[in-house]
């Protein structure tokens, strides 16, 4: 069977920054997502951040929306759009080997024992503004 793959995306809370969310994510949600899901963790978990206009990356490739000029450090640079459109913070990619392994994680989730990781998400994300996506089986990938 082929792997199936779920897009996650969180929102930090208001009252974290940036570095914190994403220490809070990597330190604390993961071990007890690993934790809870036992044998039925994703066989890759990949996070990927927003990149923050504090960084200058705005500045170097021109984007005058996400410049340090017109934003707050924290502000996620966007190159096509403005900042205030981009409703998250972090977008995780979890890949499960098959089917029957989502359906495993996901009857966790679901239960009791996936309480703690609920509980977990809400110490560091607008649980309102979370959005899970499935993603299609098949991937198209190019490489020059």
């Amino acid at each position: 069977m082929a792997p199936l793959s779920i897009l996650l995306f969180y929102k930090r809370r208001a009252d974290l920054t940036p570095e914190e969310f994403k220490s809070h994510i990597e330190n604390n949600y993961l071990p007890i997502l690993k934790s809870s899901f036992g044998i039925h963790f994703p066989k890759t978990v990949i996070l990927r951040y927003a990149e923050r206009v504090e960084s200058g990356a705005g500045d170097r490739f021109g984007a005058t929306m996400a410049s340090k000029s017109k934003n707050p450090p924290e502000a996620p640079v966007v190159l096509v759009g403005s900042p205030s459109d981009l409703g998250w913070d972090c977008m995780c990619e979890m890949v499960f080997r098959d089917e029957l392994q989502f359906h495993q994680a996901y009857a966790i989730i679901n239960s009791e024992a996936g309480q703690a990781v609920k509980e977990e998400e809400e110490r560091f994300s607008e649980i309102e503004s979370m959005r899970v996506v499935l993603m299609e089986k098949k991937t198209y990938e190019y490489t020059a």
